[in-house]
């Protein structure tokens, strides 16, 4: 069959479109929330939004490494996980306000602990430290897959209240072309730093 009837994907383009669909993604959930006035459908927005982009945001990193044809299972898995973790992240509110109600949660006095990036920090180099002294590769793994899925979730809150940096305090507000660049950069930085992997791969591949 000739090569014409071929189209050619690399995993640098396929980061680009799935960098443009975060960039949507946030786009669109934020607008939704403007349109919304029902607390419930407010939250189950806001959270699917952050768990998207938490997904998203991964699977550019597992893409800087792999082609379609070398994925595995635990690559969709640490897909999943992220998106899971960047969703999880809000429990905090309920935890903050020691009760089950969504308006308990979304009526809280003070910023819940899950969204402290001195936290993310914290647990990141815990993990990564512990993965790096023990050789124990999932913990590394996870490291950057909860930096990845926090970070996401509070650059997106971060354009209402800022970063929050316990003890020194919280950032301004984060401008929206702040916000949305910072949102596409965060997984392409993540790819380029994690250890394991180097510049994207020149293999291609082809679909019909």
């Amino acid at each position: 069959m000739s090569d014409d009837n071929y189209c050619v994907i690399t995993p640098t383009i396929i980061s680009v479109v799935i960098t443009v669909l975060i960039v949507i993604i946030a786009l669109c959930g934020d607008k939704l929330l403007t349109k919304v006035d029902n607390h419930f459908f407010k939250a189950i927005i806001d959270n699917t939004t952050h768990a998207s982009i938490g997904l998203f945001s991964w699977a550019i990193v597992v893409f800087s490494s792999n082609s379609i044809h070398n994925l595995k299972l635990s690559h969709f898995a640490e897909i999943l996980s992220c998106g899971i973790i960047a969703s999880f992240i809000d429990l905090d509110h309920f935890i903050a306000a020691r009760s089950l109600t969504l308006q308990d949660a979304l009526h809280l006095n003070r910023r819940p602990p899950f969204h402290s990036t001195s936290l993310l920090i914290l647990v990141f180099f815990s993990f990564y430290i512990s993965g790096k002294v023990l050789n124990i590769n999932v913990l590394n793994q996870m490291s950057w897959i909860i930096f990845v899925a926090g970070g996401s979730h509070h650059l997106r809150d971060g354009v209402r209240r800022g970063l929050w940096f316990p003890p020194f305090g919280s950032t301004p507000p984060l401008h929206h072309v702040i916000y949305l660049g910072s949102l596409a950069l965060l997984p392409h930085i993540v790819a380029f730093l994690m250890p394991n992997i180097s510049a994207p791969k020149v293999t291609r591949y082809m679909i019909v």
